[in-house]
């Protein structure tokens, strides 16, 4: 069955916290850059068993807490780090109470990050001792991060891959270094269906990348938010929210174009991407926005062109948010005056 090739227990445990009640224990963001960092040996390969070794009191996440200490053995289809024999036995445990570990059960496959420890090996993260990998069919190139991108970006392509798979297999790329993530979420964002190509638009974003911005700002235009529906469920991001990490001018444009949004968080956050750019590109949009109807965004044009006119001003016309609210009228005279000066045309913007 199409899928079934491609398993991930990271994915049990985000599953499994979902369960749990609003007391338990957080789990961390993953990061592929950190998991690849903090391993001696990261191997793809399937779990082959999983056997209890003691039942008793352990130093978990700082605490004394009654766990099962469990003993595992892996089959190694291939090493991405490190050498490793083709089987690989590794220690973690299981705690009583819950603390958002990920389960491990024979049969599961996957890319798995270790430690070498004096006890043997044990998972860089209990959170995430694996990510999605491909059985077979991938050819990988280099190693360690590059190598663990490279699997990765085998999902992308594989038609074995389910909609839940590249839905996790694209966030994986907010957490490497932007070198590496852009080829494939480019090429991603290209070829893959929607809502896929724009969760890749989305993800390059964040790495300051607006190749693929057209594609955002096309679904901007209708919501700031993204519904992503997969096999077990969905998700939703707030699109409008990766424009704060746009830093290129190049961006200008679109985001000119954001800002008379009829949706009111879209443009905050393009607003917002405004104060990121330095550029004296930004002041006429800026200037726009004193006028719109939101006080929030007439505050954040407020705080954009204060960035812009730097040492031309001084700190006293950076308003807190109380400040503003307190005399907002002072703050938007004071700003489309200076505007005026600049040789710049106040214009409202378009009825919202």
């Amino acid at each position: 069955m199409r899928g079934k090739r491609i398993v991930s227990i990271a994915l049990m445990a985000v599953a499994c916290l979902a369960q749990q009640p609003a007391r338990a224990m957080p789990v961390p963001v993953i990061s592929i850059s950190k998991l690849t960092e903090g391993a001696t040996l990261i191997v793809v390969g399937e779990v082959t068993s999983v056997s209890e070794e003691e039942n008793g009191t352990f130093e978990l996440e700082g605490q004394t807490r009654r766990a099962r200490r469990m003993l595992g053995a892996l089959r190694v289809d291939k090493a991405i780090k490190g050498k490793a024999d083709k089987e690989v036995s590794f220690r973690f445990f299981i705690p009583e109470e819950f603390l958002g570990y990920a389960n491990v059960q024979a049969g599961q496959f996957g890319m798995y990050f270790f430690r070498e420890t004096p006890e043997g090996l044990v998972f860089v993260s209990s959170y995430y001792p694996s990510i999605l990998a491909m059985r077979e069919g991938c050819a990988t190139a280099g190693r360690d991060l590059d190598g663990v991108v490279s699997e990765i970006d085998c999902i992308l392509k594989s038609p074995a891959a389910t909609n839940r798979d590249l839905l996790t297999t694209i966030q994986y790329f907010r957490t490497v270094p932007p070198a590496m993530a852009i080829p494939p979420l480019r090429a991603a964002a290209r070829k893959l269906p929607s809502p896929f190509n724009v969760l890749a638009s989305y993800i390059l974003v964040h790495h300051n990348d607006v190749s693929m911005l057209p594609l955002l700002e096309e679904s901007l235009q209708k919501s700031s938010k993204l519904l992503v529906q997969v096999e077990d469920g969905s998700s939703e991001f707030n699109l409008s929210g990766a424009l704060a990490f746009i830093k290129d001018e190049a961006a200008i444009p679109a985001l000119s174009r954001l800002i008379i949004s009829s949706d009111v968080q879209t443009r905050r956050d393009a607003a917002g991407a405004f104060r990121h750019i330095s550029s004296e590109a930004i002041i006429a949009p800026l200037s726009k926005l004193l006028y719109d109807e939101d006080w929030e965004v007439r505050w954040i044009a407020v705080m954009g062109l204060a960035s812009v006119a730097g040492d031309d001003d001084d700190e006293s016309w950076y308003p807190s948010h109380q400040a503003f609210r307190e005399n907002e009228q002072h703050y938007l005279d004071h700003w489309r005056q200076w505007v005026k000066k600049k040789g710049f045309e106040l214009k409202r913007t378009d009825k919202l």
